[in-house]
């Protein structure tokens, strides 16, 4: 008789089993091969899919049974993990197993094991869900159950549960019903304790059906409900309604409506995701649940978030915001972000919850400058996304608005490691702004690529305790990212391409290859002039654009690809190979002619040639199916451009270092063209592990795939150092990298004087005028080197010498005291962000022709800005690193003609037209010229001129003239008129719409100049409106990308509305329908009215119907219908009203109505 053994006992064997098979040699060589062979390598297979089938039931198995009593034991997580690859792989090359099964089993491990992202990827695809739910027919119901509540399909869910009949029927259809309604609307609880109950319940019925199962024998569902058991278990710790009552945050209003938000996830992009397409949000990542374990929601500590790309940090970051609007009502949030495309990414992140719930979220771009409706944004908006030269002259303007913040967010920290003048700004704003506000903000440090060392550093700077570093490491010390990384190596040998993966071995002694993977081929094709046969190579193993696209056209099938170049002239080259593979495919009959009409409909293709015009090379490359995402293009138009990638509808992206800032992409297959991206300057290898780090976005792929492209032996070597994760580049002080150059004789005292001059002088004096110092001295400058990065590492190499630094910065300061001897003119200078010579040298010039430029300013706006560009253009700052760029800004009279025209809101196309007669070379430039000088340089390079010209105009004794604090806006938008800017700044893509919405506002309308009103009107207006001042149709991208950004804003703050609130407005819209009309005719003082959502809008996601006995009234104002729209879709809340007055007017009758919620 077999002697019991207790259930310690029991799960310790079961330990030593999965510990046995984890180290077994014999399971990673056959896991390594299956890998290999998965992906096409060449090779001599000996793995036998059996044993790998086998050992995954056992790893999952027993690892779920631990993980049921312990649920933090790393080796049954590992051991789940292992289980979900091996399935997984038999999922693609088994000849033995149901795939499909395998796909479910590989889901459901990745999902225990914490690879939440990567089972949702797998899942998804094992059936594609139509939109109309009479269509749900599966073969097996079940399992459409699993699946459904798997990829969050919760809606759907909730009604297919409630319609299932069959065997066995009402235990499982009851416990997904439950879940969803649950998950969906928090419903069933209003406690921790209740919820305790609740899951108790739900594991007990769970037990029930799985019991049932195993009773009759059906292994399948067996494994599956035991799977499903444990996941649901492990998901409990994770479930944003557990965490949010875990913390205390529910019950709460605020926060159950952020529940709501997240669990119907219903609004993306500003417009109203469709009901089969919604995707809940109602898990965290591990990631995340550890920076909930740390605190981000129940203190108001300093924190560090260390993860990978795509692990969530926005995410976190985004709680950490909304719990301090909570706490702290009525004090703002800052997010700064190093990037304008990163800050647009942000706001439409945020946006699409917080704003949702009633905060303002806004976003200010660009440089030094700051004009009217910056300071609306400002000063209106509760989380403000913006740049860091923007927070900076924000900072030097008005530094009490700071004392009403109470969290502040840093993104792409990493940035603090470069030596160059952002790298010095981040560091001295962080510096000045912990200075004025330690202890009275919260500051969240964000980087994807820090190495540990620098986690250390700057947690001591910013006196972060050593347990608020959040990073993705599990205790083991093992980095949890949600998708992997194949990273290939490729090389021609002879004309055929191999790819070499040196992370992926399949033997102790050799890498996974895959040969021939590309081919250099002969095509031959029928000369149309001459009428002969003519051959031809591609691609030619000698160039890397042509190997790049060959590659790109290869690996497309698999997913999305991108080709990264270190500069635009090689995403050109690329971009031009590849229209030349195109032709000589179609040519030679290996392809069939490609209708190219379709791209000439893309959203990106339409703006592009409205922004840049028709006979722009990025325009030329879109109509063959080809992005082109460089910092030279206009923000819109990479914009757009990244819409379509999105949306699938380019065939490839070519992008330089934009890339790396930041932006989320759903990229399968990256290609490394090439790595420089200056003379003598290549990629860190901290921004190579950014940049790769796009490849396999989570919930898109489990795996991303990086080739390098390999020409040379210097390309070897420099692919054999970016793939050592480990030799990324510590986050050094601007400082520490001066003193390190000097002390390594890479610089001399002269060099340290230019370096100072452009990259800490601007921020030195902003210091000293902050700290109101009187004198300044050694003392004083080494107290301020004391709070900077810089003293948190001198103190870890006591050898370094600044003595030299510091001397140089005492001098510095000496001469910027002598050159403004008062504080008010230090004060103007300071806020200047120009270096002292440059300062001196303005207020020199306004000196000698104040008289000449104070009445000009009066009399011809254009003629003042075009004096002032033709000054500042001569200034260091105001240099382009391009040599082209200067030579351009050299010649007098096509530069004024480019100026003259830009502020006369001349169309793009005829610009370059009247140049081209002149200059060709100056026609091609003239795109980047406004993206690079007219919108960011000439822009900060006015409002500098205007702080010191204000400064001489107080001085005088004279009148502050308005006018001058529009100019900034008039240059970098090209306007002379004040709402046409207004329109610009809102983020209307074009000038032309731009000029006429603000015409239509003064003229049609009437209206004054008054921007508060003015952006109050814009954002409640119609589409029926916009026809009549645009005069485009409708299908346009830029007609709906108007309306999307009149949706976004936010002119009143509901966050903490009470249900019962009364709404009083005028009914929209009567007059564009003629049944409304008719109706409005009939409806009488004191007739009932009610609401209802309308979903079929195309133009509003906000939109709120009147109705009128069931028949269709009018609209609610947009800024109302964000208030009801959100009760509507989250609580299912009911409005009933009735009129309150009714009168006629020559434009069509008034209806105003008073409406409340049904109780």
């Amino acid at each position: 008789m077999k002697s019991s053994i207790s259930k310690a006992e029991y799960l310790n064997k079961k330990k030593v089993e999965i510990h046995d098979i984890l180290t077994d040699r014999t399971l990673s060589n056959f896991f390594y091969q299956a890998s290999a062979q998965k992906i096409g390598a060449r090779f001599t297979p000996t793995f036998k899919e059996e044993y790998l089938w086998k050992k995954a039931l056992i790893l999952s198995s027993h690892g779920g049974k631990i993980l049921l009593t312990e649920p933090d034991y790393l080796e049954a997580s590992k051991a789940v993990h292992i289980a979900a690859r091996i399935y997984e792989i038999l999922h693609y090359i088994s000849e033995e197993y149901d795939t499909e099964y395998c796909v479910v089993l590989s889901s459901l491990c990745y999902d225990i094991a914490g690879y939440h992202a990567n089972a949702l990827c797998l899942i998804k695809n094992l059936y594609h869900l139509e939109t109309n739910q009479d269509n749900y027919e599966y073969e097996n119901q079940i399992l459409d159950f699993i699946q459904l509540f798997m990829i969050r399909k919760l809606s759907i869910l909730s009604e297919l549960t409630s319609q299932f009949d069959s065997n066995n029927a009402d235990n499982i259809k009851e416990i997904f019903k439950i879940l969803s309604d649950f998950f969906l609307n928090g419903t069933y609880v209003k406690s921790l304790d209740e919820l305790n109950d609740f899951d108790n319940m739900i594991e007990e019925k769970i037990d029930v059906v799985f019991s049932e199962y195993l009773y009759v024998g059906d292994i399948m569902f067996s494994n599956l409900f035991f799977l499903f058991k444990v996941k649901y278990k492990l998901f409990v710790r994770k479930s944003i309604w557990h965490n949010f009552y875990k913390y205390e945050k529910l019950p709460n209003k605020i926060w159950d409506r952020y529940a709501k938000i997240l669990s119907h996830n219903m609004y993306s992009d500003g417009k109203v995701i469709a009901s089969g397409q919604r995707t809940s949000i109602i898990e965290f990542w591990n990631s995340q649940v550890n920076a909930l374990n740390k605190g981000i929601l129940n203190t108001n500590d300093n924190f560090i978030i260390q993860m990978p790309t795509s692990a969530g940090k926005t995410f976190i970051a985004e709680m950490i915001i909304l719990n301090n609007l909570v706490q702290s009502p009525g004090k703002k949030c800052l997010y700064i972000a190093p990037f304008k495309s990163l800050v647009s990414q942000v706001e439409e992140t945020l946006s699409d919850h917080l704003s949702r719930m009633g905060f303002v979220v806004s976003t200010i771009i660009g440089n030094y400058e700051l004009d009217s409706f910056d300071n609306l944004l400002i000063h209106e908006a509760d989380v403000l996304v913006a740049t860091p030269e923007k927070i900076d002259l924000l900072f030097r303007l008005m530094p009490e608005f700071f004392d009403n913040v109470s969290n502040i967010t840093f993104d792409e920290g990493h940035v603090l490691g470069n030596l160059d003048t952002r790298s010095s700004l981040m560091e001295f704003l962080i510096t000045r702004l912990r200075q004025r506000l330690k202890d009275k903000v919260s500051f969240i440090f964000i980087s994807a690529v820090m190495p540990d060392i620098s986690v250390a550093q700057i947690s001591q700077w910013l006196s972060i305790k050593s347990e608020n570093k959040i990073t993705s490491k599990n205790s083991n010390g093992e980095k949890w990212q949600p998708t992997r990384n194949l990273i290939g190596k490729f090389e021609w040998h002879s004309s055929s391409g191999w790819l070499e993966y040196p992370t992926l071995r399949i033997s102790a002694k050799a890498n996974a290859f895959v040969p021939s993977v590309i081919e250099s081929k002969r095509y031959s094709y029928i000369n149309s002039e001459t009428n002969r046969t003519n051959t031809v190579s591609f691609p030619k193993t000698t160039s890397k654009s042509e190997t790049a696209v060959e590659l790109a056209y290869k690996f497309s099938d698999q997913g999305p690809v991108l080709v990264f170049c270190g500069q635009p002239r090689n995403a050109n080259s690329v971009a031009k190979a590849y229209i030349d593979m195109i032709r000589i495919k179609t040519i030679s009959k290996t392809i069939k002619l490609e209708n190219r009409t379709k791209y000439t409909k893309l959203n990106s293709y339409e703006i592009a040639s409205k922004v840049l015009g028709k006979e722009s090379e990025t325009v030329l490359y879109l109509s063959h199916g080809i992005g082109v995402h460089t910092g030279s293009l206009p923000q819109v138009v990479r914009r757009a451009i990244e819409q379509d990638y999105k949306n699938k509808r380019l065939k490839l992206l070519i992008a330089t270092n934009t890339l790396g800032q930041g932006v989320n992409l759903p990229i399968k297959t990256i290609i490394i063209h090439s790595v420089n991206i200056a003379q003598g300057q290549i990629v860190s290898n901290r921004d190579f592990w950014n940049i790769i780090g796009r490849a396999g976005r989570a919930g898109k792929e489990t795996e991303g795939q990086v080739l390098y492209l390999c020409n040379s032996d210097k390309d070897r070597n420099l692919f054999s150092n970016y793939v050592d994760e480990s030799k990324i580049e510590p986050i050094n002080s601007i400082f520490y990298q001066i003193v390190k150059a000097l002390s390594d004789k890479r610089i001399d005292s002269d060099q340290l004087r230019e370096l100072l001059a452009e990259t800490i002088e601007p921020q030195l004096f902003a210091l000293l005028v902050e700290e109101m110092v009187d004198s300044p001295d050694e003392q004083i400058i080494n107290k301020m080197i004391g709070t900077t990065l810089f003293n948190i590492q001198l103190a870890d190499e006591p050898h370094v010498d600044d003595s030299e630094l510091a001397n140089e910065l005492v001098n510095i300061s000496n001469r910027f005291y002598i050159a403004a001897p008062n504080y008010k003119k230090r004060n103007a200078f300071a806020r200047t962000g120009f270096s002292l010579s440059s300062c001196i040298k303005l207020h020199d010039y306004i000196e000698n022709v104040f008289d000449n430029l104070y009445e000009k300013v009066q009399i011809s706006i254009i003629d003042f800005i075009l004096d002032v560009l033709n000054y500042i253009k001569g200034i260091q700052e105001m240099q382009s690193y391009k040599d082209s760029i200067n030579e351009l800004c050299q010649k007098e009279d096509i530069f004024n003609t480019i100026i003259s025209m830009w502020l006369k809101e001349d169309n793009i196309t005829e610009i370059r037209s009247f140049i081209r007669k002149h200059d060709v070379q100056s026609a091609v430039l003239l795109n980047e010229f406004i993206e690079s000088m007219l919108s960011y340089r000439y822009s900060w390079g006015v409002t500098s001129f205007i702080v010191i010209f204000k400064y001489e105009i107080e001085e005088r004794g004279l009148t502050d003239l308005d006018l001058l604090n529009y100019i900034p806006s008039f240059v970098k938008h090209g306007t002379n008129e004040i709402l046409t800017s207004w329109a610009k700044s809102l983020g209307i893509p074009t000038r032309e719409s731009a000029s006429a919405i603000g015409n239509y506002y003064r003229n049609k309308l009437g209206r004054t100049l008054d921007l508060k009103k003015f952006v109050q009107w814009f954002s409640n207006i119609t589409k029926e409106e916009l026809i009549e001042i645009l005069n485009i149709p409708l299908t346009t991208y830029e007609f709906e990308a108007i309306l999307i950004i009149a949706q976004k804003i936010n002119t009143r703050k509901y966050y903490d509305i009470e249900d019962n609130q009364e709404y009083r407005f005028y009914v929209m819209g009567i007059k564009y329908y003629t049944e409304s009309i008719a109706l409005a005719r009939r409806i009488k003082i004191n007739d009932k009215v009610s609401l209802r959502r309308d979903f079929d809008n195309l133009f509003d996601s906000y939109a709120v119907m009147i109705m009128y006995q069931d028949e269709f009234l009018g609209y609610v104002p947009r800024e109302l219908a964000k208030e009801i729209s959100v009760q509507i879709d989250m609580n299912g809340f009911k409005y009933h009203g009735h009129v309150l007055k009714k009168r006629k007017k020559s434009t069509g009758i008034d209806i105003f109505v008073s409406v409340t919620l049904d109780l």
